[in-house]
């Protein structure tokens, strides 16, 4: 039965007869005006288009590269937060510290924010990176607020459940 249906479906295929063909062997299709005109308006609309600001194509990168954690904040880029979302992640930050202080010997202090994405979940998930040096470092310039500075990762859970630091790091230089 099989062989009879593949039989039909090739005397199928041998009856039909190609549009026409030049000497390279491929179709030679005539294009309708209308699809012409479509084609046309598509490209006109793409020329139109209004560049992208630069530093939206940062974010839209930086959302790209963060595997589907939505980016907070990046101190490279002018403005990606408001003023209320860094005061909370400056927050978050000194939490952070506060755990991993509780675990060393050296005490740590927050300098900077470097960047902030979160993932939502039955709350928000925070992946922060942020500054921090020694509490007690003695620094002969005080213009200079990174120098010795160390950089830090921590995953911050806030939400449904209470804020919680579920893990904090000293990233290796």
């Amino acid at each position: 039965m099989e062989m009879a249906c593949y039989e039909s479906v090739v005397d199928k295929l041998q009856e039909m007869k190609p549009l026409s063909n030049n000497c390279a062997g491929r179709m030679n299709l005539i294009a309708e005006p209308a699809a012409v005109n479509q084609l046309e308006a598509a490209e006109e609309k793409k020329n139109n288009r209004k560049e992208i600001p630069e530093h939206v194509k940062k974010i839209l990168a930086m959302w790209k590269a963060c595997a589907g954690f939505l980016p907070m904040y990046d101190r490279d880029i002018p403005d990606s937060c408001s003023p209320e979302v860094f005061q909370r992640l400056l927050g978050f930050a000194q939490l952070s510290i506060d755990v991993f202080n509780q675990r060393q010997p050296i005490k740590y202090c927050v300098v900077d924010l470097v960047k902030a994405t979160q993932l939502l979940v039955d709350g928000y998930l925070v992946d922060l990176r942020f500054t921090a040096k020694p509490a007690d470092y003695e620094d002969e310039d005080e213009d200079e607020d990174e120098q010795g500075a160390k950089n830090f990762k921590a995953n911050i859970y806030y939400g449904v459940r209470p804020t919680e630091v579920t893990a904090v790091t000293m990233l290796s230089t």
